[in-house]
């Protein structure tokens, strides 16, 4: 899986594009090491851009068998950050989304936190109004297709 990211420090937005795969150990890596990377910085956005998310390689096409756990496993992440990163801010995040299995994937995510402004969506300029950046409404596409910053797991087959 690899992980493109970028902060906006004028908008404490945080934008991160996962493509291919989805690995639960590769985006335990990522975020260990973007937290130590951002730790001083105020993040009060977030958009995760799951729309060339995987979850199934092209010869499988079945939902795998750990779909929940890895759900499980990213909402006790979220929780992790929220408790000792955030406990006194709230942060908005929403998930965008395509594909119906990354739409299910963000669905069962967002209702774990109920009480967060926390949602997905299926369009930039839907996110952008979520997230509350209208200066980035026309141009989050092209934004989130050039993020500078690239997390590789080198041992994890990529698409």
């Amino acid at each position: 899986m690899e992980i493109r990211y970028q902060l906006f420090e004028k908008d404490n937005l945080l934008i991160q594009k996962f493509i291919g795969i989805f690995s639960i150990e590769d985006y335990l890596s990522y975020n260990g090491q973007v937290r130590k990377e951002l730790s001083l910085s105020p993040i009060k956005k977030v958009l995760l851009d799951f729309r060339d998310l995987l979850f199934f390689s092209e010869t499988d096409k079945k939902v795998p068998i750990d779909f929940r756990e890895k759900i499980d496993k990213m909402v006790e992440i979220r929780k992790n950050i929220n408790q000792i990163e955030h406990k006194d801010e709230r942060v908005k995040l929403v998930i965008w989304v395509e594909n119906p299995l990354p739409t299910v994937f963000a669905l069962l995510f967002t209702n774990n936190f109920a009480d967060m402004d926390y949602s997905y969506c299926l369009t930039g300029e839907r996110a952008a109004d979520f997230l509350d950046i209208p200066s980035y409404r026309d141009s989050l596409e092209n934004i989130s297709e050039n993020l500078k910053n690239l997390f590789v797991k080198h041992d994890t087959p990529r698409l």
